[in-house]
C-alpha cells in the first residue's frame, strides 16, 4: 500500500511539472494583436504663454517596459500644427529645463536639481487663446496623422468665487495632516467642469554656497480634484479634504498652499477622471478595468482646454 501511494505521488508530481510547462509555453505563444498609434497630448489655456505638446505612440501590452521620460520617448520627426480657423501655426520641437526638487545636506546647504523633458512648444503670441474659439491639432509622424478639436471654455471663475479653509486631514495610517477645502461657487443656467487643485511649498531657510543664509521654497506636493455641478447647478462645490503632507524639517520658517480652480471643457475632465480611476486602482489587478478617454481621430490622447485662476493661503506651521 505504501509502495502504491508513493508512485500515486511521483505520478502527481510529473503532471505538475508537465502543467507548469505547458503554461510557460502558453504564455510564450500568445501572439496580442498590437497597432501602433500615435498618442497625442496637450493642453491649451488663455492664461498660458506657452504651449507643450508631447507626441509619443502607444507600447504592447507584453515586452520591456521602460521607465521615467524613456518609457513614452516623444517622436523628433513629427509634423504639428495648431488651427483656430483663421491661422495655421507649426510647433517646434526643444527640450525643455524644469527644477524637479530640492534638497538640503547635513551641513544646511541647498541643492536644486533638474530635468529636462521632451516637447513641441507653440507661443500664445503666434496664436493666441481665446474663450469661445475651436482649435484643431494635427499632427504627422511615422506615416500616420491623427487630429483633434477643442473648444475653450468661455467662462473663469473669479477669486472672489473661491473659498478655501483650513482643516485636519488623516491619511490610511491615521497620521494628521494640515489638509485644503477647497468651496466654488458654480455658474448658474450651464453645465460645469472644474479642476481644483493644490501646490503645496514649504519656506526654508538655508545655506547657500557662500554659506549665506538664504530662504528658498521647496515644492512638497499637489493634490487635484476634479467636480462637476450635475445636480448641484449654481451651488457651492466643495472638495474632499486635500492633504497637505508636511515634513518636520526645522528649517521650514513657513508654508503656503497655491490654489488653482480651472472652468475645463468635457475632453478635460473626462480624460483626468479616467486617468485618476486608474491611479487610484493602485495597479490592483482585481480593480475594475479602466478605459482612458481619448478625443483624437485614428490615434490615442486627448487635446482639451481649461480657463484657470490661482490664488495663495498661508498653511499655519
Amino acid at each position: 500500500m505504501k509502495f502504491f501511494q508513493f508512485w500515486q505521488k511521483i505520478v502527481v508530481a510529473i503532471v505538475a511539472l508537465l502543467s507548469l510547462s505547458s503554461c510557460e509555453t502558453l504564455v510564450n505563444d500568445i501572439a496580442l494583436p498590437f497597432e501602433e498609434k500615435l498618442v497625442l497630448q496637450s493642453f491649451i489655456c488663455p492664461q498660458d504663454t506657452m504651449i507643450e505638446i508631447s507626441l509619443t505612440t502607444n507600447q504592447p501590452v507584453i515586452g520591456v517596459i521602460n521607465e521615467g521620460e524613456d518609457r513614452y520617448p516623444v517622436l523628433k520627426d513629427a509634423v504639428i500644427t495648431l488651427s483656430d480657423g483663421t491661422r495655421t501655426v507649426t510647433a517646434k520641437y526643444q527640450q525643455i529645463t524644469y527644477l524637479d526638487y530640492i534638497e538640503v545636506d547635513s551641513t544646511g546647504h541647498y541643492k536644486e536639481n533638474f530635468l529636462t523633458k521632451d516637447r513641441y512648444v507653440i507661443s500664445t503670441k503666434d496664436i493666441p487663446i481665446v474663450g469661445g474659439t475651436t482649435y484643431t491639432m494635427i499632427a504627422k509622424a511615422k506615416g500616420k496623422e491623427v487630429k483633434a478639436q477643442c473648444t475653450v471654455p468661455t467662462q473663469r471663475v473669479q477669486r472672489t468665487a473661491i473659498n478655501p479653509s483650513l482643516t485636519t486631514g488623516y491619511d490610511r495610517n491615521n497620521k494628521a495632516y494640515p489638509a485644503l477645502i477647497v468651496r466654488v461657487l458654480d455658474f448658474a443656467s450651464t453645465v460645469n467642469y472644474y479642476a481644483v487643485g493644490a501646490f503645496y511649498y514649504e519656506n526654508m531657510r538655508v545655506l547657500d554656497a557662500q554659506n549665506r543664509f538664504v530662504v528658498v521654497r521647496r515644492f512638497v506636493n499637489s493634490r487635484q480634484e476634479y467636480m462637476t455641478d450635475a445636480g448641484q447647478d449654481g451651488m457651492t462645490l466643495a472638495t474632499q479634504p486635500m492633504l497637505l503632507n508636511a515634513t518636520n524639517d526645522l528649517n521650514v520658517v513657513s508654508r503656503n498652499a497655491e490654489i488653482y480652480v480651472a472652468v475645463t471643457d468635457y475632453p478635460y475632465y473626462q480624460f483626468n477622471i479616467s486617468v485618476d480611476k486608474v491611479r487610484r486602482s493602485g495597479r490592483n489587478p482585481f480593480s475594475e478595468p479602466v478605459l482612458t478617454y481619448t478625443n483624437v481621430e485614428n490615434g490615442l490622447g486627448v487635446f482639451a482646454s481649461y480657463q484657470q485662476i490661482r490664488t495663495a493661503v498661508t498653511v499655519i506651521k
